[in-house]
């Protein structure tokens, strides 16, 4: 099973030390490139694979048998939101520091997974595995047209069996459902909306954010109440 995942997901595979050729570079390139071309069939998704949701935390899974949902912290938009928050000297609470992006796959046909131990990809039961998925990593569509997808996600899990976990979905399509931008309204109690929209069509360019590049971003483009 590890050795046909391994061709099934080099890029995966690589990200977890398990492929025997290092090709990092050059798949991570080629897959920004294969993204692209399927940018009509992806749509809005498109803008969020690639690894652009890395270290989003996972706030709930939902499985029900047609369709499944992950529910994520969109790091990019809270690594924003923090150093605007320290920028500004605004005091917001950690309780509104979450900033929600549903990722939906419609008419699921195969939802997988498999844990890395000791150098091997063990299968899992897939209903507790999705309980205890902590935070995204990586991604890597290897099908896609307009009536399938398939793609593997990598996550990371914590407890007594950490780790990393390959999660392989094959479904009819992929959605997406942007909350981030509620969610900042809240926080910052409607100020700030012009810095937001700045920072939102970086990160729709495919610009990704953690809290250093955030804070060079503020130092460019100065906070505005308005």
């Amino acid at each position: 099973m590890s050795k046909s995942l391994n061709g099934r997901f080099p890029l995966l595979m690589e990200y977890i030390g398990y492929s025997d050729e290092p090709t990092e570079i050059l798949n991570g390139k080629k897959y920004a490139e294969f993204l692209r071309s399927k940018k009509d069939i992806l749509g809005v998704a498109q803008g969020y694979l690639g690894s652009r949701l890395h270290d989003s935390w996972v706030r709930s899974v939902k499985n029900t048998g047609d369709d499944l949902s992950f529910v994520l912290n969109d790091f990019s938009t809270k690594c924003f939101c923090d150093a605007l928050a320290t920028t500004a000297g605004v005091p917001v609470p950690k309780s509104h520091r979450i900033f929600p992006l549903h990722l939906i796959f419609k008419d699921i046909k195969r939802v997988s997974l498999y844990r890395h131990f000791k150098g091997k990809l063990m299968p899992v039961n897939p209903k507790a595995a999705l309980r205890n998925l902590d935070e995204f990593l990586y991604d890597e569509i290897v099908s896609i047209d307009t009536t399938k997808i398939e793609i593997g996600m990598l996550f990371w899990t914590s407890g007594n069996q950490g780790g990393h976990m390959l999660c392989h979905v094959e479904a009819q399509s992929i959605n997406v459902r942007e909350c981030q931008r509620s969610a900042f309204l809240k926080a910052f109690e409607g100020h700030f909306m012009s810095t937001f929209d700045r920072y939102w069509l970086a990160r729709q360019s495919g610009y990704y954010f953690d809290y250093s590049t955030a804070l060079k971003f503020l130092e460019k483009n100065p906070p505005q109440m308005g």
